[in-house]
């Protein structure tokens, strides 16, 4: 075995490894941006009196379905 049989294998490890590293930040930050829209549709919500929460709630679709999607990750 010589020394470019070796270091090509572990040139696709690492490579391997960062894209991995990638795709867990871009989760992370998905996930806190769902995070984020899900509790803002939440206050937005609770800030309205019970008697207009079901008008409330038929406003705010996007921020319906922000939890819905938070609940998906």
């Amino acid at each position: 075995m010589n020394e470019q049989s070796v270091s090509l294998p572990l040139a696709v490890q690492e490579q391997v490894r960062a894209e991995f590293e990638e795709a867990d930040a871009q989760r992370a930050r998905r996930i806190e941006r769902l995070t984020y829209e899900a509790t803002l549709a939440q206050r937005r919500y609770c800030a309205h009196g019970p008697q207009n929460r079901l008008f409330a709630a038929r406003l705010e679709r996007p921020g319906t379905s922000a939890c819905e999607n938070w609940r998906r990750r």
